[in-house]
């Protein structure tokens, strides 16, 4: 039996009238507005659940279950990672009456940021342009497909090295001014298109005092091509010449060191994803448990691997839905010769960059840490402000205070190079606190903006970006 609409129950609007002019005069007031890079803004999560709050009678007799509810403004991004991003969004979701979370949802987006260096040049250093296609409630509601064809160009993608305790080489001004190999020390150029294809099967579902649990099957296949430029003198460069040579360190390295040239990559999904959630783009209870495995063939230079992930989200109002305590852990492991790009990813439903960067340390540069093992911790307490309508769209205004830790390790054993353990004689978790804003449009569309301080490397970060973290 296919299920009804409630998240239209919950937060259904009529049309969508003066919906782009009114968000964009409101996100340029207050400077915020919409980028959605990669696959880190798609929620990670299954269907939404049945819990309403009070007043969603009165709202279900008001809005349409059955509607059209479009967003297309320009993308305005900043992050301390890739720069001032611009471009636009888009996403069209179809709600039905019998369709949870929606009957179907399109996202377009063509994004690119740019960034001034120390000599005040400034550059293109990202692309990211992509479609995304959602459909739920399909085969009698027991099938859900997710689609994703993407292409990125990102000139300053980010490698320090293997490990927890990898360095992060220091330049003077003066060198940076006039040395590019200094300003491109630890970045290197990576230009990858790709796509991906889940489907996820309903096992069972039940009903639940506060709304339903899910438990889906998933099944997929990633694949890409990636062309990789290492930079003359950089820290990747240097560390593919030492796995060239014969000796212990470059042994050591050529036996963790995989991808870091042009190749294909072909993966298979599979897992099972654990779903009670009240709500699958803003959720106030519930869980969502992710336990997942990518196995790749080796289909170009031998990049044969097994990566298993486990993740968990769970969700408790602590002041009815006024404010919310959200709380992610994740692992992830790699087994075999994955290529470089996989080190600093995590996730198989969604892959996110981490540890550090908007979608898990913040604070922490994007790329800072490459590891076999990885993982992950985030808090944060989320406070929201009573729906507001402007020219018929409800919109939701938030606040959060948060507190990340992340963690690698370069292989499943101890490794060293130049007689310096690569994860350190200690191994601290790198560290992120601080605090942001989110505005919610209509149902699908969360908008946030974080600022985040790390106190284990000392570094800031600031981002704008779609979606909450997890």
């Amino acid at each position: 039996m296919v299920r009804r609409n409630e998240v239209g129950n919950r937060r259904g609007r009529r049309g969508g009238g003066g919906a782009v002019v009114a968000l964009g005069l409101l996100l340029g007031g207050l400077g915020l507005a919409t980028p959605a890079r990669g696959g880190e803004e798609e929620p990670e999560g299954g269907t939404t659940t049945g819990a309403q709050p009070e007043g969603a009678e009165a709202e279900e007799e008001e809005f349409d279950l059955n509607r059209w509810e479009p967003a297309a403004i320009p993308a305005i991004n900043y992050s301390s990672d890739i720069g001032l991003g611009f471009g636009a969004v888009g996403t069209l979701a179809r709600f039905e009456e019998g369709f949870n979370p929606y009957r179907a949802r399109i996202q377009l987006l063509v994004f690119m940021a740019a960034k001034q260096d120390a000599t005040g040049t400034i550059g293109i250093p990202f692309h990211d342009h992509a479609v995304q296609l959602d459909l739920p409630g399909l085969w009698d509601d027991l099938l859900r497909i997710n689609l994703r064809l993407a292409f990125g160009r990102y000139t300053n993608t980010g490698y320090y090295g293997l490990g927890n305790a990898s360095e992060a080489r220091s330049f003077s001004d003066a060198e940076l001014e006039e040395s590019e190999v200094a300003r491109r020390y630890h970045t290197y150029e990576l230009t990858n298109p790709n796509g991906q294809l889940n489907g996820r099967f309903k096992l069972f579902e039940t009903p639940s005092p506060e709304g339903r649990r899910r438990l889906e099957a998933l099944v997929g296949v990633s694949a890409a091509y990636s062309w990789i430029n290492r930079y003359e003198g950089s820290k990747l460069a240097q560390d593919v010449a030492l796995a060239a040579s014969d000796t212990p360190d470059g042994r050591t390295l050529d036996e963790l060191l995989h991808g870091t040239g042009d190749h294909a990559f072909l993966a298979f999904n599979t897992g099972l994803l654990w779903d009670t959630r009240d709500h699958e783009y803003a959720p106030n209870r519930g869980t969502f448990t992710e336990l997942s495995a990518q196995w790749s063939p080796g289909v170009d230079a031998d990049l044969r691997y097994i990566q298993v992930f486990l993740g968990t989200r769970w969700f408790a109002p602590i002041v009815h839905e006024v404010l919310v305590v959200a709380t992610r852990v994740a692992a992830d492991g790699l087994i075999g010769d994955p290529p470089l790009g996989k080190e600093s990813l995590f996730g198989v439903l969604q892959p996110s960059r981490g540890p550090g960067g908007a979608a898990s340390v913040r604070g922490v540069a994007q790329g800072r840490y490459h590891g076999k093992i990885k993982t992950l911790l985030n808090v944060e307490v989320r406070g929201s402000f009573p729906r507001v309508e402007v020219w018929g769209d409800r919109l939701r205004f938030g606040l959060l205070g948060f507190a990340d830790a992340g963690r690698v390790w370069a292989d499943w054993r101890s490794r060293s190079v130049a007689g310096v353990a690569l994860d350190g004689p200690y191994s601290p978790f790198k560290v992120g606190v601080g605090g942001g804003g989110r505005i919610q449009w209509g149902e699908t569309f969360v908008l946030r903006a974080d600022f985040g301080y790390s106190p284990t490397d000392e570094t800031t970060g600031f981002y704008i970006d779609i979606g909450h973290v997890f």
